[in-house]
């Protein structure tokens, strides 16, 4: 990851969050899978989110982008639900999407979901686009962890190497 100093991307990428949201942290180390840029960093309120893509590329035209978003005291919604909203926020943008569920646990001391949309066609831009879908519930915030893809499917291979990685994730507390 590139976005000025080394030493000072992986301090951001691993401890942003914490500050944001009171030391709670969801963590994922991008630099496992590659080599990534921050390309856009906002936060409006209780709202963070940080989209990434791969080195080399350029906004206008990327391959893969990653996006985390952590939203404060968000706990009244089921993990089913939460990706049912996601489902159809999509599909006023690309009508023909197709939903898959992945996999979830709801039990654990962090309940998440796995599922990815695949989108043949968007409406405004006519381009093809299918996004792999992490979301956790922490005890501070709901995490949304998105890996999006310029095609129109995901292979299997592609959905193993993603899902294995965003299940690496961990929540983890820091000190002040």
């Amino acid at each position: 990851m590139n976005n000025g100093d080394e030493n000072a991307n992986k301090f951001y990428l691993k401890y942003c969050a914490a500050e944001n949201l009171g030391l709670e942290a969801f963590i994922l180390n991008w630099d496992d899978i590659g080599k990534w840029n921050i390309i856009r960093q906002q936060q409006d309120g209780d709202i963070t989110m940080i989209e990434l893509i791969q080195e080399g590329e350029i906004l206008e035209n990327w391959t893969e982008m990653g996006t985390l978003i952590s939203t404060k005291g968000v706990f009244n919604i089921s993990l089913d639900e939460s990706m049912n909203m996601t489902y159809e926020i999509v599909k006023k943008e690309c009508p023909n999407n197709k939903l898959t569920f992945i996999e979830k646990d709801e039990l654990g001391e962090y309940p998440w979901i796995l599922f990815k949309i695949e989108c043949s066609s968007y409406e405004k831009t006519e381009s093809s686009e299918s996004q792999i879908y992490y979301t956790v519930f922490g005890k501070k915030a709901l995490y949304n962890c998105v890996i999006a893809f310029k095609e129109s499917t995901i292979s299997e291979e592609t959905k193993i190497k993603w899902v294995n990685f965003f299940r690496s994730g961990k929540i983890d507390y820091f000190k002040e």
